[in-house]
C-alpha cells in the first residue's frame, strides 16, 4: 500500500502556527501558483511537511521515524484519523503451490505382541479310511424254528369268455318323459328382411329334431325366462342376399344381429362387410354374401325376462333374407 493512503507510523505534529488564544479565524497560506507550502527542520535544510500545489501531501521524515503500532487514514475529502475496522486488511492472497513432499521417515521399534486370538472353527471331517479286510467265516449256529406261513398268491388270470346266451325278449316301451322349460331350440328359414330397419325374427320352426317348451313363443320367437338363473343363450344367423348389390354403402353403416332382453339389445354382432378399393378399377363397400354371425354365452336371467332376436339392415341394396338358429339352456341358480 502506498504511503499516501496508508500511514503506519506515527504522525506526531506540532502546532503549525501559533494561533491567537481567541481563535477568531483560521490562518491561510495562499502559495503562489506553481509552488507548494514546506514545514523546514531548523537547519532549514530539509522538508518536515511539504504540501504541493497539487494537493499532495509529503512527511520526507516518516520512513526513518521508529515504528509504531497504530494506523493512520484519511477519507474522501483527505480528513486524517483512525481507520475504520476492516479498512487496514488488503485481500487475500493467492495461495501458494504445494511444498514438496517430505522424506519418509524411519521405521519405529516393533511394538509388543498382542494377546492370543480366539480358538478358530473346528476343520471339516476327513475322509473315510479303507474297509478293512473280511474277516473269517465264524461257525454254522443252531437251526431258528419254522417262520409263519406267507400271505396268498395273486389271483390268476380270466378264464376265456363262455358263449352268449339268446337275446331275451324287447321289453315294453316307457312312458314319454315331461321335457323340461328350461330348455328349447328352434329354427328359421328364409325370413325377408326389410331394408333401413331393424326387424325382429318370428315365425320359428320347433319341429324335431329342435325342441320346444310352453316358455318358447315361435311365433313371435320370444322366450320369457321360467326360473331366475344362469342361462347359456346361443344364436347362429346368416343372411343371405336376395338381389344384386346396386350402390356403394357408407362407411359406418353395418347389417347388425341384436339380442333385445325386454327389447334392450344386450348383444349386438355385426355382420362381414367387403371393402375393395383399386384405383382406377373399383371402389366398393357392402355386406358379403351368406354372410354369418354365430355367439353362446352365459346371461344372468330373472324369471319372466323377455329374449328376442333382431336383424338390423343397414342400407337399400341387396335386398336380404335370414337364415339361423336360436336356443337357450339353463345351467343353474348362479355361479
Amino acid at each position: 500500500m502506498s504511503d499516501s493512503r496508508w500511514l503506519r507510523r506515527s504522525l506526531s505534529l506540532g502546532v503549525l502556527f501559533a494561533l491567537p488564544a481567541a481563535h477568531a479565524a483560521d490562518v491561510t497560506v495562499v502559495p503562489p501558483s506553481g509552488g507548494g507550502f514546506s514545514v523546514r527542520d531548523p537547519a532549514d535544510a530539509a522538508d518536515r511537511l511539504r504540501v504541493d500545489g497539487n494537493g499532495a501531501v509529503a512527511l520526507p521524515g516518516l520512513p526513518d521515524a521508529p515504528q509504531q503500532e497504530h494506523v493512520l487514514c484519511f477519507d474522501g475529502n483527505g480528513l486524517l484519523g483512525p481507520c475504520a475496522p476492516g479498512a487496514a486488511v488488503g485481500p487475500t492472497g493467492a495461495t501458494g503451490s504445494a511444498g514438496a513432499t517430505g522424506a519418509t521417515g524411519v521405521t519405529g521399534p516393533a511394538g509388543a505382541a498382542g494377546p492370543t486370538g480366539p480358538a478358530g472353527p473346528a476343520g471339516t471331517t476327513g475322509i473315510t479310511g479303507a474297509t478293512g479286510a473280511t474277516g473269517s467265516a465264524g461257525p454254522i449256529g443252531a437251526t431258528g424254528p419254522t417262520g409263519l406261513a406267507g400271505t396268498a398268491g395273486p389271483t390268476g388270470p380270466m378264464g376265456a369268455t363262455g358263449i352268449a346266451g339268446p337275446t331275451g325278449p324287447t321289453g315294453p316301451t316307457g312312458a314319454t318323459g315331461a321335457l323340461s322349460n328350461q330348455i328349447f331350440s328352434a329354427r328359421i328359414e328364409n325370413s325377408v328382411m326389410p331394408p333401413f330397419v331393424t326387424t325382429p325374427l318370428t315365425g320359428w320352426s320347433v319341429a324335431p329334431p329342435y325342441l320346444t317348451t310352453s316358455s318358447f313363443n315361435p311365433a313371435t320367437g320370444v322366450f320369457t325366462v321360467p326360473q331366475t338363473g344362469i342361462y347359456l343363450v346361443g344364436a347362429s344367423v346368416q343372411l343371405a342376399q336376395t338381389s344384386a348389390v346396386t350402390v356403394n354403402w357408407p362407411q359406418g353403416v353395418d347389417n347388425v344381429l341384436l339380442l333385445r332382453r325386454n327389447g334392450i339389445a344386450v348383444d349386438t354382432r355385426v355382420f362381414p362387410m367387403i371393402n375393395v378399393n383399386i384405383i382406377l378399377v373399383l371402389n366398393l363397400n357392402a355386406p358379403i354374401d351368406m354372410g354369418s354371425v354365430a355367439w353362446s354365452k352365459p346371461l344372468s336371467l330373472v324369471a319372466g325376462d323377455a329374449l328376442q332376436l333382431a336383424v338390423g339392415i343397414g342400407y337399400s341394396s341387396p335386398t336380404f333374407s335370414a337364415t339361423g338358429d336360436f336356443s337357450a339352456v339353463y345351467l343353474g341358480p348362479g355361479f
